[in-house]
């Protein structure tokens, strides 16, 4: 799904399984930024971010998820030393 600019630093998204999902995260700074996206596992009992995996550092990822169920991913943003 598309986000306008300005969107909420939080939102639920829903999609099919096996549907390809795109997600970007947008950020303005100079120098241009890095990105660091996360996928936690919010199916287990515990609410730490144990067991995240680094997806890559593009602004935009794609997910294909095989089975039904709630998952959270993160964008974390850097540039100048700033994140």
């Amino acid at each position: 799904p598309n986000l306008e600019a300005g969107a909420l630093e939080k939102n639920q998204l829903t999609s099919e399984v096996m549907k390809i999902m795109t997600i970007e995260c947008q950020i303005e700074a100079n120098p241009l930024p890095s990105y660091v996206w996360y996928e936690i596992d919010v199916n287990r009992s515990t609410s730490s971010f144990h067991g995240q995996s680094v997806f890559g550092t593009t602004k935009q990822i794609q997910r294909i998820y095989q089975q039904a169920g709630t998952f959270a991913m993160q964008c974390q943003a850097q540039s100048n030393g700033k994140t």
